[in-house]
């Protein structure tokens, strides 16, 4: 199941994607059903509508440097809650828009609309290539 392949296997969420993994939808007017698999709550569409996205310049710390990227941000979610274990890697506006818990990299926001590879090399050195050791 996908849970099961979620618990046990590197993933990588992007905003739809961070809402699956989620443990709580704080508006789910879709009743959907989160996976519950990355210890965060998250309003969806938090930083508004389709007609509301944006792009923005983000700043995230991946292994202690400092790196710099454009975020697309289309009806993206809002992180309300982290627990203990969950990394904060990137925020914008003071709220985490980039997390990492065990095995999980979630980020609000689309990195890959744009040629840079960052969050990707990054998901790749750090979460999937150190799973398989």
């Amino acid at each position: 199941s996908l849970t099961v392949f979620c618990k046990t296997k590197p993933v990588y969420g992007t905003c739809a994607g961070m809402i699956l993994l989620c443990k709580h939808i704080e508006d789910n007017q879709s009743d959907v059903k989160p996976l519950g698999l990355l210890d965060i709550d998250i309003v969806r569409t938090g930083y508004g509508r389709q007609v509301f996205s944006f792009e923005e310049h983000i700043n995230a710390n991946l292994d202690g440097e400092k790196v710099s990227f454009k975020a697309a941000f289309i009806r993206a979610p809002i992180i309300t809650r982290m627990g203990e274990q969950v990394e904060q890697l990137a925020v914008f506006s003071d709220k985490p828009i980039l997390v990492k818990e065990k095995n999980i990299l979630a980020a609000s926001f689309h990195a890959e609309l744009n040629d840079n590879t960052t969050l990707l090399e990054y998901f790749l050195k750090n979460i999937l290539l150190t799973k398989k050791k």
